[in-house]
């Protein structure tokens, strides 16, 4: 398995022990998990680690994490926090990933001398 498989294939163990870590420090108000804990505690790593949040995202659980707690994940103490890591933390990742698809969009033609009739057609 590639690091890049290994980062896209979260293992349903890893959601299912990850889901129970997070649910289990939220509900004794506990401080939230990070990537080298859920590897020593869980032998979950890194990679797997992030694909197991953005699949248990997927599924609708508030899982936060914020740069000033040092890339902690827990889940979100309420729904404003919930929202407040959608629109500070997502919202602007969305934004930023279609800059770069324009932006590469642009520079296809310029870069590999095709006229944009041939890419579209």
């Amino acid at each position: 398995m590639t690091d890049r498989t290994a980062y896209a294939t979260a293992l349903d163990h890893d959601t299912d022990v990850l889901l129970r870590a997070f649910n289990a420090r939220h509900a004794t108000k506990a401080d939230g998990l990070t990537k080298a804990e859920a590897a020593r505690l869980y032998d979950i790593p890194e990679r797997r680690f992030r694909a197991a949040v953005a699949k248990l995202r997927e599924q609708g659980e508030p899982i936060v994490s914020w740069s000033e707690e040092g890339s902690t994940y827990r889940m979100a103490r309420d729904a404003a926090e919930a929202e407040r890591f959608i629109d500070t933390e997502l919202l602007p990742r969305i934004g930023h990933l279609q800059r770069q698809v324009r932006n590469i969009r642009i520079g296809i033609p310029v870069r590999f001398k095709v006229h944009q009739e041939r890419l579209i057609g």
